[in-house]
């Protein structure tokens, strides 16, 4: 997973640059929290999304739909629009303790609000898929 925890203000074509090129990168198989907001604190970063969204969705790279309700992100609104270029998903707590775990249904709940349905979730998928997506063997 690859995530934004610093230097947010790196300008717009350099931060969809570095978003794509970790979209590229072998390694990485989720960008996590893709608009590093936190709600009432941080606005999300300035990138090119519907351009990170094709990098991701032409890439096998899923995008994190981060359950805490200090971030739910992606929102349900970029989720419609990434799901639009074809990307995929992985809905996730981002829990740092036990009672967190609870947040995984305003995931669920952001998901649903922009229509995902458990084709589009990498975490709803049967084990031989989520391996092989894992891998980045991707069916053409």
């Amino acid at each position: 997973m690859a995530v934004v925890h610093s230097h947010f203000n790196v300008g717009r074509k350099a931060m969809t640059r570095r978003l794509v090129r970790a979209c590229q990168n072998p390694h990485v198989n989720i960008i996590g929290h893709p608009t590093a907001r936190l709600l009432g604190k941080r606005p999300g970063i300035d990138a090119d999304l519907d351009e990170v969204f094709a990098a991701c969705a032409r890439t096998g790279t899923a995008l994190e739909v981060n359950a805490q309700p200090d971030r739910l992100d992606l929102g349900d609104e970029d989720i419609l629009r990434a799901r639009s270029h074809g990307a995929k998903f992985a809905i996730d707590t981002d829990a740092h303790s036990f009672p967190q775990l609870a947040c995984l249904r305003y995931g669920i709940g952001t998901a649903q609000r922009g229509w995902l349905a458990p084709d589009d979730v990498i975490n709803t998928w049967p084990m031989r898929q989520l391996r092989r997506f894992l891998r980045k063997e991707r069916a053409d």
